[in-house]
């Protein structure tokens, strides 16, 4: 797979002056219209908080992480641990915001209301502060592994809003790319990997924080993207291929490693790491099945089943669990990928404490 170097890519970085409970400067608006750009513009106003204050939610005890519906519009926690779990009340009043993403291991959460504008929330009961950037309608919102950056960006546009800092100080950017974007994920480091349309495939190209833009490698059918822990190694899944690689030094000398786990996946279409590096976990959409890859290469691929059909695979704890279906499909499934027997779970949406086990 050949890689290439190209320019450095322009980076106009903003800084804000708050805290996440208090955030302020610099607006970025994206807006979709011809050719997918998305259009900057910088402003200074105070920072703000919606019109409806989030309400105190009665949940108690551990916490797997959350769980956000399109449908209801809410933003509720998966309580207790693998095997013993359910869905609890919405920490976000209903209605108020139009899309959401969280992080368990930073406990925040990033609200987009109806308007574009987003907020970020210290989970799990916090106030939602306004932060300086709106977004267009529809716009993706994704967490690095740790949590402590983030991107929003809109598939088909070809810029991406970097949010680094997001526990301290936040800072906004706009990072544009070539051409129009398919998927797009991000480090811990705050490099953005984004896979661009290209025909029917998709190319990737990753751009570093400062500016440093390089081939990645490409796909005959995307079947996921995502960055390993705290690392820059980069996970790409080809759901034509049926195959898994490893992109290592994704921001420096991109370097692929192709895994072998071909005769296990089945058209997958999601894809994830433990944080802790060890393992790789995607989502079948040929058969019902989770695979667990070994990224220490100490035993082999494993396959799963699911009494479910996975559509997603997206952490919940650092600990090695992951959801595996939308909050709008059906009934809730997470994945315990660090168990010592792996197993899917489904989630109860009651007051009921019990889970069942495949």
């Amino acid at each position: 797979m050949p890689f290439r170097h190209s320019t450095r890519a322009s980076i106009a970085v903003f800084r804000t002056s708050a805290l996440p409970t208090a955030v302020g400067a610099c607006v970025f608006s994206l807006l979709s219209g011809c050719g997918g750009g998305i259009r900057t513009a910088l402003t200074t106003p105070g920072a703000s908080t919606p019109s409806t204050p989030t309400a105190a939610a009665n949940n108690t005890g551990p916490q797997l992480g959350y769980v956000w519906s399109d449908k209801a519009q809410t933003l509720r926690p998966v309580l207790g641990v693998p095997g013993s779990s359910l869905l609890g009340d919405s920490v976000v009043p209903a209605g108020v915001y139009v899309k959401a993403a969280t992080s368990a291991l930073s406990r925040l959460a990033l609200l987009e209301e109806t308007d574009g504008a987003l907020n970020l929330m210290t989970l799990p009961s916090g106030q939602p502060s306004r932060l300086s950037a709106t977004i267009a309608a529809g716009a993706e919102l994704r967490f690095s592994p740790s949590g402590v950056d983030a991107i929003a960006y809109l598939p088909g546009a070809s810029e991406v809003v970097l949010l680094t800092s997001l526990a301290t100080t936040p800072h906004i950017s706009t990072v544009p790319f070539p051409s129009a974007i398919a998927e797009a994920t991000v480090s811990d480091s705050g490099t953005i990997a984004s896979a661009l349309t290209q025909g029917a495939g998709a190319t990737i190209r990753t751009i570093t924080l400062s500016g440093a833009s390089f081939s990645a490698g490409s796909v005959v059918a995307l079947g996921g993207l995502a960055f390993v822990g705290s690392t820059e190694n980069l996970l790409l899944a080809d759901s034509a291929q049926n195959s898994l690689i490893l992109i290592q030094n994704s921001s420096s000398a991109p370097a692929p490693v192709l895994l072998g786990s071909a005769s296990l996946l089945k058209a997958p279409q999601g894809i994830a790491a433990t944080h802790d590096g060890h393992w790789a976990i995607l989502s079948n959409s040929g058969d019902t099945n989770i695979v667990r890859v070994d990224l220490t290469s100490n035993s082999a691929p494993q396959v799963f089943a699911c009494a479910c059909q996975p559509a997603t695979v997206a952490p919940l704890s650092g600990l090695g669990v992951f959801r595996i279906t939308t909050a709008d499909t059906g009934p809730a499934w997470i994945f315990d990928a660090a168990a010592s027997t792996p197993r899917a779970l489904f989630i109860p949406a009651s007051a009921s404490p019990s889970a069942v086990t495949q």
